[in-house]
């Protein structure tokens, strides 16, 4: 009984750290994206003309939106 009782406790603590890695990990990487990437954000990223001055995300914003409207319309009657 007190061979089991330490293995779950050795189990567990093995959880709660790679968990503890994996959260500093993501957070790290979201702190670099964002340290990274918020200079950059402008009120031009989302203008309505895409050229190679400017780079902007609306069109790619809009056509998901598109694809994602036309899947639900063709998947939903499959499903119901």
């Amino acid at each position: 009984m007190k061979r089991a009782m330490s293995q779950t406790i050795f189990l567990r603590s093995i959880v709660y750290i790679s968990a503890v890695i994996t959260l500093m990990t993501v957070a790290g990487i979201l702190i670099y994206i964002l340290i990274k990437g918020v200079p950059h954000i402008s009120w031009d990223l989302f203008a309505f003309k895409y050229t190679s001055e400017n780079v902007s995300l609306f069109p790619a914003l809009v056509n998901t939106f598109t694809m994602t409207i036309t899947a639900l319309l063709m998947a939903a009657p499959l499903g119901i």
